[in-house]
């Protein structure tokens, strides 16, 4: 095997993609359970301000790439979610004092955009 191919992304084979789909979410599950833990171990003065929210961003932009990479169909409200969360997250990491809600609204528009001006072209 070449160099190159050794770093391709190998695509799913359609019988796979349910199989390969449920272990994705699995694994999403086990690492939002495992973030819970760790949060609740570390004494709250230690934990930064929005680390659970960041963590769930963090998990759920995460495992939408690896499904993308995968050749797996994306999930658009993981997407969302996971933007906003991350959002979020970084607003109280960095002690910015901003309305959730305004924030929400202008991440979902931008989200709306990005959906119609990077949609794939019918064939």
């Amino acid at each position: 095997m070449s160099p190159q191919e050794d770093n391709q992304v190998p695509h799913v084979q359609k019988g796979d993609t349910q199989k390969i789909h449920d272990r994705f979410v699995t694994i999403g599950w086990a690492l939002f359970v495992i973030l819970i833990g760790v949060i609740w171990l570390i004494p709250k003065d230690v934990v930064p301000k929005g680390a659970f929210f960041l963590g769930i961003g963090a998990i759920l932009l995460g495992l939408s790439l690896v499904k993308y990479l995968k050749g797996l169909k994306k999930s658009q409200p993981a997407i969302i979610i996971g933007t906003i969360t991350l959002a979020i997250g970084l607003i109280n990491f960095l002690g910015l004092e901003l309305k959730i809600v305004p924030v929400i609204v202008i991440i979902l528009g931008v989200s709306i955009l990005f959906g119609v001006l990077f949609k794939k072209k019918p064939k």
